[in-house]
């Protein structure tokens, strides 16, 4: 460990009424007149490196690499533990990052969104172009297609594989049955999560249409209520996986789907968002849609209980290609119809944690209507899904709510530090319900309740357990707040061991009585980071 990392750690400890942080870098010059782009990844890997994602619409020179953009394109730019500059690359096109992970080697893998064609950027000049979605022969403008692609611990891209959906074949054929039948495709396929278990990278996704790759189908559903006049793509979700050293051998793990294709004029349902924890053999998935929806597996199919009006959540383990248990949550009837949204989803200690965001709605319908989202909290046993307990947090800021979650983070400690876009909540001058106000809040959830986290107005944050990394967006760029570390640091004596003990978390903050997870021990001028067993 260098010695100006381990002055950090004593200036956090002595200072921890200031929240202090090990290291601070901005990224600045990156967004044009337009204002600030609020798109950001953020993971810390397993030797306290950080990787700091971004959006970037003008010519940029980020960690010392000059950057165009094709529109809006996004950076991939790696810290390492002691906030020193590692590499960056740029991916080029039309296209925003939804997703990243790491695995035990330091190895990184990025989940975009795109349209047209993007250029994955890599440190050793070996690039790789993904192609999107085609229509009538030219592609399109729709950020429907997706990419996962695999970066060495240098930043040398190893591996991408693209998901491109295509038109519903049956969807189609259903429409050519009338002479003047219309297909309306809707196809998309979108990556939402990724994480890393063993040798495998999973992946959630939301689909329509169809999307076929290494032989694996995922076929969406359709509606057809008048006989092929026109015929519709309905939203499916599901939970995959790819080999982890060349993104080779895609697996589908389980898959939420209406029980076949409609034909109805009223009451149509679908699936809406999913989320998943790789741990110990199984994948903990968590769906939110509404009616009695399908879960799929290789060896088993499950349908839900929920009537055709009603929106639930539903956990599931899978194990061994079947379904090991399942269970349903009613959402909150707030009078309208979206929002609901697993997007996180832990497993740690054999407790299994879901974070997400659910409506509500006070005087819907009137002209002083105010509509808008609470954060929730799902904690169950891994063995006992049915025995979950919920904790929500509607967080305002006058017509502003927080809660559009762009990540999550379980620390060891227990505590979920959460980030969350504002958007409008009532009518105003110049903004409407739901429109984005250009904001964002960062939380920790204790088991009890939410408090504002170390860096409160954070887009995004991450953590490797004991280590964590906030992102911060503003017009001028970004700016990323660490508390990172490298294994082995025994301490630093310069003084008196006559002084009383004082204990201090990561984020700086004393604390009277250490539990389990690694803290900053203090005794006059001894500074030591230490692991409470």
């Amino acid at each position: 460990m260098k010695k100006t990392l381990l002055t950090a750690f004593a200036a956090c400890a002595v200072y921890a009424s200031a929240n202090a942080t090990a290291w601070t870098a901005d990224i600045t010059g990156i967004f044009d007149a337009d204002g600030a782009v609020y798109a950001a990844q953020t993971a810390v890997a397993a030797d306290g490196s950080v990787i700091a994602i971004g959006a970037f619409n003008a010519e940029a020179t980020i960690l010392g690499n000059p950057f165009e953009p094709i529109g809006t394109s996004a950076y991939i730019a790696k810290y390492n533990a002691d906030g020193s500059a590692a590499w960056s690359v740029a991916l080029t096109g039309a296209v925003t990052v939804t997703a990243v992970s790491t695995d035990a080697e330091g190895n990184i893998y990025v989940a975009g969104r795109y349209a047209d064609e993007v250029t994955l950027g890599s440190t050793d000049d070996n690039t790789q172009i993904v192609k999107g979605i085609m229509v009538w022969g030219d592609y399109s403008t729709e950020k429907d297609a997706s990419f996962i692609a695999r970066y060495s611990a240098a930043g040398a891209l190893t591996a991408a594989t693209s998901y491109v959906p295509e038109e519903s074949e049956a969807a189609a054929a259903a429409a050519a049955v009338n002479p003047d039948g219309y297909y309306y495709s809707t196809r998309r396929f979108i990556i939402t999560n990724l994480a890393v278990d063993g040798n495998k990278v999973y992946a959630s996704a939301v689909y329509a249409g169809d999307t076929t790759v290494d032989g694996v189908k995922f076929n969406g559903t359709f509606n057809d209520p008048w006989g092929g006049s026109f015929v519709t793509d309905l939203v499916a979700t599901c939970v995959f996986s790819v080999n982890s050293s060349d993104l080779s051998g895609c697996k589908s793990i389980i898959t939420c789907t209406t029980q076949g294709n409609l034909a109805t004029e009223e009451s149509q349902y679908q699936s809406s968002s999913a989320s998943f924890a790789a741990a110990g053999g199984s994948v903990y998935a968590v769906f939110a849609g509404n009616g009695p929806l399908k879960y799929t597996t290789a060896d088993d199919s499950r349908i839900s209980k929920a009537a055709l009006d009603a929106y639930n959540y539903t956990f599931v383990e899978v194990k061994d290609g079947k379904v090991a248990q399942m269970a349903e949550y009613a959402c909150p009837n707030a009078g309208f119809e979206t929002g609901y949204v697993p997007a996180a989803v832990f497993c740690k200690s054999a407790t299994i944690y879901a974070v997400g965001y659910e409506p509500f709605a006070e005087n819907y319908g009137e002209d002083n209507e105010r509509i808008g989202h609470d954060i929730f909290v799902f904690k169950a046993d891994s063995d006992n899904l049915a025995g979950a307990s919920k904790f929500t947090k509607e967080e305002m800021d006058g017509d502003v709510t927080y809660y559009g979650v762009t990540a999550a983070a379980l620390q060891n400690d227990g505590t979920i530090a959460v980030s969350a876009l504002g958007f409008y909540n009532k009518k105003g001058e110049g903004y409407s319900i739901g429109d984005f106000a250009g904001a964002a809040r960062a939380y920790v959830y204790n088991g009890t309740g939410f408090a504002a986290a170390a860096v409160p107005e954070a887009c995004s944050v991450a953590a490797n357990g004991v280590n964590v990394a906030y992102q911060t967006i503003s017009a001028e760029g970004v700016e990323i707040n660490a508390d990172t570390d490298a294994a082995g640091v025994d301490g630093i004596v310069a003084g008196s061991t006559d002084a009383p003990v004082e204990y201090y978390n990561l984020r700086g903050i004393r604390i009277a009585n250490p539990e389990s997870g690694f803290v900053i021990r203090r005794q006059g001028n001894e500074v030591k980071k230490m692991l409470v067993k």
